[in-house]
């Protein structure tokens, strides 16, 4: 896959691929910027040290500290009513979202 720094970079690939200035337009304007991750050799939790940039693994939390949890809701349909009539439901997710928070 190919990445591209920049716009113009985009413009210069179509103009090597001999694109229509209509075409190449349309590519450019659909760009948005991005991060790429590149995937290096895994590394054991413990060889990162905390406060250290990572993804995936276990939580980055100093020793002794454990991870906070919330007990489960005594009534967790009443809540996810409680927040359905609270919320604009007029969001495409927002339902999905509600019955997963509530449990």
């Amino acid at each position: 896959m190919t990445a591209f720094a920049d716009l113009l970079s985009i413009q210069r690939a179509c103009s090597t691929l001999g694109l229509d200035t209509a075409l190449s337009r349309t590519l450019v304007g659909t760009a948005r910027p991005t991060i790429w991750f590149r995937h290096g050799d895994p590394v054991a939790d413990a060889a990162v040290a905390t406060g250290s940039s990572k993804v995936g693994g276990e939580p980055d939390l100093p020793p002794g500290m454990v991870w906070p949890t919330r007990p489960a809701l005594a009534d967790p349909d009443g809540t996810a009513e409680k927040l359905r009539a609270s919320v604009n439901m007029a969001t495409p997710c927002t339902d999905f979202v509600i019955n997963h928070l509530a449990r």
